[in-house]
């Protein structure tokens, strides 16, 4: 079985549709790292899930979400200094 790393937001994100991120809590730029380490673009991916109760950032966090989800490779990165990155991604398929 292979593992795939979650991305809880507040939001529904769709297949084939494209959609900008910008990310900027450490593990989720962890998560931008490892994805652009992957040699071949198509394994860019990660599940984004919308989040059910709670919030996506701050001291409660996200406190449940939801069982279904979208599929999305990773297809555009740009790396700030800072080590922000503003993202695009493309929703592949259900999950």
């Amino acid at each position: 079985m292979t593992t795939i790393p979650v991305f809880p937001l507040n939001a529904v994100l769709f297949p084939g549709v494209v959609t900008p991120l910008h990310i900027f809590e450490d593990r989720y730029r962890a998560l931008m790292r490892d994805l652009l380490a992957v040699q071949d673009p198509v394994e860019r991916v990660f599940a984004v899930v919308a989040i059910r109760e709670g919030y996506e950032v701050g001291d409660h966090g996200m406190q449940s979400m939801h069982r279904t989800g979208t599929l999305v490779q990773l297809t555009e990165a740009e790396r700030y200094d800072d080590g922000r990155f503003d993202i695009e991604v493309t929703g592949r398929q259900r999950v």
